[in-house]
């Protein structure tokens, strides 16, 4: 009897534990919502989030079709989606009014708030497929700002979203500036409606974790922006896969306060129009301790692309040597690692798709680009294959790498076709290149790597395919101390290493080079001095043969 007695007991106490546990439970259909994708949900919706906001509990989105335009999220409000649920937005652009201090339109808005949380496996639809949003050439969406965002929230904290999918929207997807403490899971984003469908910008947010996403967008997949001297920083992006009509991953534009500690990892991206991976640094800022590892990319044209440019917010500076130069920021201290890429250059365009945008020339390789006088520096590259598109000329081999927009929109395209396939640096210092293999699939006859103004560099254990019209396997010009190691050229009728202009401190050991014709070749013999190929195994004694 005792034991049936407490047994009673506990069942009791769970069940109130239950109860204290359990939250309230703010169904949009109680404030007078109807899911019949006809009758507009704005008022009802918003009552059921300033009531939850009030009495605490959650916002229940049950089974239906809900249209509404702007609502506005509130302190420590949690809003479930049932999984048959779908929040439409508005097909008309003026049912979005824009925020009086942040000029934004958006379906989901916030502005200082904390606690939130959209979670549930429902969908929330921008509507963004709607011809009101469209532009006639539809390259462009409708001018003049009045297209919203799906999500905007701004200055605000502890946020979470969960679970549910993002489609259509009619402008970026989900936009977050100035917030923190952030966390994205198991979301997905299929919008490829129209111009601008980014999929996550966060400009100027910290402490933020992006895990276990799909995103199909047409704009750029992740964006990192900063518009502030707050800046980017302690991020975590893992687990996600990503297809963009632009970049998967992408560092800027804007960047006036740069980004600080970051980290990709586990991750896959295809079918993309731009790069896997973009990092622009071209309104100031720094980019510092930043990393990248275990990527796949397949049919993704830029593979990665990193730039440091001077477009805007250009600060005066006096060199060691006394030369006064103006710099846009600091791109410093990145590492890529275990990453395979394959199908560089070969994306091509849906032409029958209602949205879409031209691929570039498949023949440019991957660029690494800083400014004179301003380097990208210490970058590192560590169990890097990559297999591009090819079909370069000898022609194009013969090209100088050269930045042809140093104060324009920064793309990978920049540099036009590369004078190298594979891995072109331009103004760069301590760029270590380590376990590295590249390859082509069309038969091409340019080098593999390119190096112009470079200096403090290592290429160790290269593995790279060459057609017997290449010139050699790496050109470079004005370079200083580079390190080349480890390497086992097969075997082809050219120098392994063309240099010209300034050539100072170029050591070449423990290398392979019996299969080649001669090791390296020497525009000026004055800096025949500066080169050091002891302790390779060689075709015969000679060092320039």
């Amino acid at each position: 009897m005792k034991h049936k007695l407490v047994l009673i007991l506990i069942m009791l106490l769970s069940g109130i534990q239950y109860i204290w546990s359990n939250p309230l439970i703010h169904n949009i259909e109680s404030f007078g919502a109807m899911g019949d994708g006809v009758t507009m949900n704005t008022a009802a919706i918003q009552k059921a989030i300033d009531t939850c906001s009030e009495q605490g509990g959650e916002v229940y989105i049950p089974k239906g079709c809900f249209l509404f335009s702007t609502i506005l999220l509130r302190d420590h409000v949690t809003i479930r989606l049932d999984a048959q649920a779908i929040l439409r937005g508005s097909p008309n652009p003026n049912d979005y009014p824009a925020d009086p201090v942040t000029k934004k339109r958006a379906l989901i808005y916030a502005s200082k708030v904390t606690n939130i949380a959209i979670v549930g496996k429902g969908t929330i639809d921008g509507n963004g497929n709607h011809r009101n949003f469209w532009h006639k050439d539809m390259k462009n969406g409708i001018q003049g700002g009045i297209r919203p965002f799906v999500f905007s929230l701004n200055e605000s904290t502890d946020i979470k979203f969960k679970e549910f999918t993002v489609k259509n929207g009619a402008f970026w997807n989900i936009a977050m500036e100035l917030c923190e403490h952030i966390t994205i899971d198991d979301i997905k984003i299929l919008s490829r409606v129209v111009a601008n469908n980014d999929g996550i910008d966060l400009a100027d947010c910290a402490n933020v974790r992006i895990s276990n996403s799909y995103l199909d967008v047409g704009d750029d997949g992740i964006c990192l922006k900063s518009h502030s001297p707050k800046g980017v920083k302690h991020i975590a992006i893992t687990n996600c896969i990503i297809k963009s009509e632009s970049n998967c991953i992408k560092f800027g534009t804007a960047s006036i306060g740069g980004f600080e500690d970051i980290v990709v990892s586990n991750c896959t991206f295809f079918d993309t129009r731009l790069s896997g991976i973009a990092i622009e640094l071209v309104d100031g800022g720094v980019i510092d301790r930043i990393t990248f590892n275990n990527i796949t990319m397949h049919n993704v044209n830029g593979s990665i692309f990193v730039k440091l440019g001077a477009r805007n917010h250009a600060v005066t500076h006096t060199m060691t040597d006394g030369i006064i130069a103006k710099q846009t920021g600091i791109l410093r201290n990145i590492s890529f690692s275990d990453i395979i890429a394959d199908g560089i250059g070969c994306w091509k365009e849906d032409t029958s798709a209602a949205f879409y945008k031209e691929a570039h020339d498949s023949r440019i390789g991957m660029n690494i680009i800083g400014q004179p006088n301003f380097p990208v520096e210490n970058i590192a590259f560590n169990n890097i294959s990559l297999q591009f598109a090819g079909g370069g000329t000898i022609e194009d081999s013969k090209k100088e790498l050269t930045d042809n927009h140093p104060k324009g929109y920064p793309e990978y395209t920049n540099t036009g076709i590369t004078p190298a396939y594979g891995i072109n640096c331009l103004h760069t210092r301590n760029i270590s290149l380590n376990n590295i293999k590249l390859s082509f699939m069309k038969v091409d006859h340019r080098p593999a790597i390119c190096f112009q103004d470079v200096e403090g560099s290592q290429i160790n254990n290269l593995q790279a395919q060459l057609s017997d019209k290449a010139s050699c396997f790496i050109r470079m010009s004005n370079v200083k101390d580079i390190f080349i190691s480890n390497c086992n050229p097969h075997k082809i009728d050219v120098p392994y290493l063309i240099m010209k202009e300034e050539v100072k401190d170029i050591n070449l050991t423990g290398n392979n080079f019996k299969r080649v014709k001669t090791i390296y070749q020497l525009a000026d013999s004055e800096n025949e001095k500066e080169i050091n190929t002891a302790g390779n195994i060689k075709k015969n004694i000679s060092k320039n043969y």
